[in-house]
């Protein structure tokens, strides 16, 4: 298997058949979390 792309300093994948999501930050660990336990925060990155 061949995989490119490009290596940015945040990403986001998800992995929709396992229910997972994985976050990537520069200088940060992997975070991999369930799909299901991200809560959605209305208003989140409008600014007033």
């Amino acid at each position: 298997m061949l995989v490119m792309g490009q290596r940015l300093a945040h990403d986001v994948g998800d992995y929709t058949r396992l229910g997972k999501r994985i976050l990537r930050n520069e200088g940060l660990a992997w975070g991999l979390v369930e799909i299901d336990a991200i809560e959605t925060v209305s208003g989140a990155g409008q600014k007033a």
